[in-house]
């Protein structure tokens, strides 16, 4: 099979791939992991302190709206009522996960000089 491999005419299985370290210079490379490491942490523990105190608001008022529609049922839990929090309400309160996730992974291949491969 290596020989089959071998060879293909195809310049990127016989050049490889290009070191990000070859094309930037180191200062500029450093530079570059920092800011996206960082950005990843920020945006992971941001998410935290962002999520627990948008999911309590969001609940809170949605359960003081469905006691204003049904007065009879007062003394209700939000996990009794059937209610759920919407999918674009998710998103707009998960997207700092997602994103912090991203810069993780460029910032840790950054660091190592090129992506992840499978040649």
């Amino acid at each position: 099979m290596w020989k089959i491999l071998a060879n293909v005419d195809n310049p990127f299985y016989q050049k490889g791939l290009k070191k990000l370290f070859d094309v930037i210079p180191l200062w500029a490379n450093i530079i570059f992991i920092i800011i996206f490491l960082s950005l990843s942490i920020f945006l992971f523990f941001w998410f935290f302190k962002k999520t627990k105190d948008t999911m309590k608001n969001y609940k809170k008022e949605q359960l003081e709206e469905y006691r204003n529609k049904y007065p009879k049922n007062k003394n209700i839990s939000y996990e009794q009522t059937g209610m759920f929090i919407p999918p674009l309400v998710r998103i707009k309160t998960y997207w700092p996960i997602f994103v912090a996730i991203v810069f993780a992974f460029i910032g840790i291949s950054w660091a190592v000089g090129s992506t992840i491969s499978t040649l």
